[in-house]
Order: C-alpha cells, then sequence, then structure tokens
C-alpha cells in the first residue's frame, strides 16, 4: 500500500502536465459528493488569485479579446506566446464553448508550426537563433514542457468538444514524439535501472 507522505513525494516531483493528467484521472474515480466537495475545495484554494488574475480572465473569456491577441501570434513558438496559451486555457470557463473554439483553432495551427520547424531543424543545419524551439528541445527543456502541458491541459478541459478532445489528444501525442519528449517517471525508471543493473 502507498502511503500518502510516497504519494505526495512523486507527486512533488511530477511535471506540471504529468500532475494534471494524474489529477484528472483521479478525479474520474471519485464519486459525486467526493466531486462537489473538491470542488468546493479548489474553489476557496483559487479565490486567493482571483484579483491577479481578473485581467487574464477577461481576455480568456471574451471572444473579441481573445481573437485580438491570437492574431497577432500566427504561427508563433515562443516561450511567451506559449505561455500565454498555458495562462488562457487554464483560465478558459468550462462552458465558453465560443472561445474554446478560437483556442482549438490556435492550438492547431501552433501543432503544424512545431511540425513545420522540426522538420525543418532535420533537413538543415542552419537554426536561427531567435527559434527558441529549434535550439532547445532536447533533454525536456522548459520549452519543450510547456508545450507538452499546452496539449495535456486542452485534452481535459471540458470547454471544447469530445471530437475536438479527440483531435487534441492526437495532437498531443504528436508533439510529445516531435520534441522527444520523456516522461519524468520513465527517466527515473531508467536510472533505477542503470543504477541496479550495475551492481
Amino acid at each position: 500500500m502507498i502511503c500518502k507522505e510516497d504519494l505526495c513525494a512523486i507527486f512533488k516531483d511530477l511535471h506540471s502536465a504529468e500532475r494534471i493528467d494524474l489529477m484528472c484521472g483521479l478525479l474520474q474515480l471519485c464519486v459525486p459528493l467526493e466531486l462537489r466537495f473538491l470542488g468546493s475545495h479548489l474553489e476557496e484554494l483559487a479565490r486567493k488569485d482571483c484579483a491577479y488574475l481578473r485581467k487574464y480572465d477577461i481576455i480568456s473569456n471574451d471572444l473579441s479579446s481573445l481573437k485580438e491577441v491570437s492574431a497577432d501570434s500566427v504561427d508563433s513558438t515562443t516561450s511567451n506566446w506559449i505561455c500565454a496559451l498555458s495562462v488562457y486555457l487554464s483560465l478558459l470557463h468550462s462552458d465558453n464553448t465560443t472561445c474554446a473554439h478560437v483556442l482549438f483553432g490556435v492550438l492547431s495551427r501552433l501543432e503544424h508550426a512545431v511540425e513545420a520547424r522540426v522538420v525543418s531543424k532535420s533537413t538543415t543545419s542552419f537554426v536561427p537563433e531567435q527559434d527558441g524551439l529549434l535550439t532547445d528541445v532536447d533533454n525536456n527543456s522548459e520549452l519543450m514542457l510547456d508545450l507538452v502541458l499546452l496539449f495535456t491541459m486542452a485534452v481535459h478541459h471540458p470547454a471544447f468538444t469530445y471530437s475536438q478532445r479527440q483531435q487534441l489528444y492526437t495532437s498531443c501525442k504528436k508533439i510529445e514524439k516531435l520534441l522527444n519528449y520523456i516522461p519524468s517517471y520513465k527517466v527515473r525508471a531508467n536510472s533505477l535501472q542503470v543504477i541496479f543493473g550495475h551492481r
């Protein structure tokens, strides 16, 4: 049996995308009353940052504002834009299907932009200095983790339709494969295998 301390220690070492994926899986196992209680608990915890995030909450859930910021960053794969998308996705209301449709289009273009840049990297020795995606995708870099986090959140977000989430799941797996993403639990398992294999 896994004790609470061990579970918390494992969870603490996971990347954000892995935390969200795990938590969403655990919530699926909860009964309705547990979900209602956890919802109240999460609401109270989230209230502490309401004032700070108010500006971004408005952008995330206002169609014209979201279209405006998205239009300025078409096909961008910069770290700042990917982090901004994660913020918008985090604050998107669960019933805001209209804004979710806009974000779905942005994520689809982002997937194609990532694929184009990775393919470009594999076919040419020239890498633009400002293109962080091309120069820093190895060894679970922060940019890679931000991309995986973004698509993982999208896969689990209720504002997207079932069909959109299916497509986003496929996109997420493609992004992971393109960037050679290795989940942290597999990294630890391989490390332990190497350590104990040499004994």
